[in-house]
């Protein structure tokens, strides 16, 4: 008896010790997957803001002059409080960015200046958050924690670079977060603040208004007739408080096939394939299976989550909302739209873990694995596609900066602005300048080492509108202390315009031999400008070097021709 007893102690202590080793294991690997994690998802984090860092630029950038500057000046000159509101809710082209506005002149009260790289850094904290929201979400509800690693290398992609480095952002980005907040608010039942947060993106971009209608269709679903019914009497007098004043050309509205072709390029906008009818189709199935789920869930009252329908139909509408508004126009997806393609593909990845990984582990195994693998293989392209262009524009930027100190005029300010607005904005930069608004901060160019060099560029008129500038590869940087300019010089009147920074990036990471695509190493300049930024002739290229011990210009003997409107 008593071997017996000894026999079943010794065994009940062996399967605790086994029960600890096991404990233990299990923890063991759950702190490293949870350190893996947490270093990839920082690391998406950390080239992201390591990239706005280096390409955000204090300098108006086309809409900039406009929503920016032009509302600032038009706000000080206001006789009264009554009149500065009435520009508040002013309609800039097809939105009332209420909060932008609001951002712009609250920072304007705070610093006593207008500065662009705060508007970008303002715009992410946008993205930010929305990334909190969503790996919150995520925790929450208790998905495997390896789902993170999808879900931020597809929000802290650079395919919207334009909504990064730029105030895009600052109105683009905030409509998404609010949006985004309502719908999550309403699936947590805090009723009154996803009112609330709806309005604010209603005023935020024009796509906002289709939150609170939305909000109104979540509660008609669930049944809550009395909060569906408040919910749309604030839509409608939401819609008729926006619509006031409003004036908006019917004439771009279009409705066909090539509508429906647009909304679906924009849904499916960021992703790189082999061709654009590989992508559009592909686009068109998951589209496809996200509607047909959907239906399944609602139609047989599976238990869903409001946060994913609602922002899966506020992507969804935004596609359609933009298709009906520019596909008029023909031109490709813009940057900008990106972001909304990268949504509609972190809300199908959550909704399909939500809804059927549960049914199968093989299942849950294969769509973490298959996300990952569309996150980091486009996370990479978005960088390798992206920063050459996030490069030229804010070289641009750069460079007119230059040319305003130099000249007193912007030089390189975009055609499509208009001859008016072109002398307001330079008026309006004068005045902003001499009380200290806007701080010209940009080199301080001094004395220059000249040196004659032949056929150091290759020129290339690409299209009618612009000429690429490529430079020689010896010419580059060596060191993260040489800085390069490029610039022009009228061969008469021997005025000259700086048309670009060059960035010390490794460009051989960068060039696609297939396709040529736009590379650090190249400068573009339009063909023509307003006479009274860049009066028409032959102009020789140059390049400037600088560094703490020497200032050379490298003086082509190559021309190119400039044109005036």
């Amino acid at each position: 008896m008593r071997t017996t007893n000894a026999l079943f102690s010794g065994a009940n202590r062996g399967m605790k010790k086994a029960d600890q080793i096991t404990k233990k294991l299990h923890y063991q690997e759950g702190l490293l997957k949870l350190l893996v994690v947490s270093f990839l998802c920082f690391f998406a984090f950390t080239i992201y803001v390591i990239s706005v860092h280096r390409f955000a630029v204090n300098s108006p950038y086309f809409d900039d002059f406009f929503w920016s500057f032009g509302f600032i000046n038009d706000f000080l000159e206001a006789d009264s409080f009554i009149e500065q509101l009435k520009l508040i809710y002013q309609q800039f082209n097809q939105h009332r960015i209420i909060y932008s506005k609001l951002v712009m002149v609250s920072l304007l009260k705070l610093t006593g200046e207008i500065n662009f790289r705060t508007y970008v850094w303002v715009g992410n904290i946008s993205l930010f958050l929305l990334a909190g929201l969503l790996n919150y979400y995520c925790i929450r509800r208790k998905m495997d924690i390896f789902i993170l690693v999808p879900v931020n290398f597809l929000l802290f992609n650079f395919s919207f670079f334009h909504n990064s480095i730029l105030s895009y952002g600052l109105p683009n980005m905030a409509v998404i977060f609010f949006s985004f907040l309502a719908f999550y608010l309403a699936d947590k039942n805090h009723f009154t603040p996803a009112i609330l947060v709806g309005i604010a993106a209603t005023f935020s971009n024009g796509n906002g208004l289709l939150v609170l209608p939305i909000l109104s269709f979540l509660y008609l679903l669930r049944g809550y007739l009395k909060k569906f019914l408040i919910v749309l009497g604030v839509s409608l007098i939401t819609i008729f408080a926006y619509f006031q004043n409003y004036e908006f050309d019917t004439g771009e509205l279009t409705l066909d096939l090539s509508t429906i072709s647009f909304g679906i390029d924009f849904l499916g906008g960021f992703y790189e394939a082999e061709s654009h009818m590989i992508r559009w189709w592909l686009t068109v199935l998951l589209i496809a299976m996200n509607v047909s789920l959907w239906l399944r869930v609602v139609v047989k009252n599976v238990k869903y989550s409001d946060f994913l329908l609602g922002s899966f139909l506020f992507v969804c509408g935004t596609a359609s909302k933009v298709a009906l508004v520019r596909a008029i126009h023909n031109f490709s997806i813009p940057s900008w739209y990106n972001q909304y393609s990268l949504l509609f593909f972190v809300i199908t990845l959550l909704f399909l873990y939500e809804n059927f990984s549960q049914t199968s582990p093989k299942f849950k195994i294969a769509l973490l694995l298959l996300f990952a693998l569309i996150g980091v293989k486009n996370l990479y392209k978005s960088y390798t596609r992206n920063i050459p262009r996030a490069s030229h524009v804010s070289s641009g930027l750069k460079a007119d900066l230059m040319n305003y100190q130099k000249n007193n005029k912007w030089s390189l300010m975009d055609s499509q602005i208009g001859w008016s607005n072109y002398h307001r904005f330079n008026e309006i930069t004068h005045d902003f300048v001499d009380h200290g608004i806007f701080n010209l901060a940009s080199h301080q160019i001094s004395e220059w080492d000249t040196v004659k060099v032949n056929s150091m560029f290759t020129v290339d008129s690409v299209s009618h509108d612009y000429i690429e500038i490529f430079i020689q590869e010896e010419i580059l940087p060596s060191n993260s202390d040489t800085e390069y300019f490029a610039s022009m010089t009228n061969t008469k009147t021997l005025e000259s315009y700086f048309i670009g920074v060059l960035y010390n990036i490794d460009h051989r990471f960068f060039i696609n031999p297939a396709t040529q695509e736009v590379v650090p190493t190249m400068f573009i300049s339009a063909d023509k400008y307003f006479q009274e930024a860049v009066s028409a002739g032959f102009y020789r290229l140059a390049l400037h070097e600088v560094s703490e011990v020497n200032q050379k210009v490298y003086l082509s003997d190559q021309n190119i021709y400039i044109d005036n409107w």
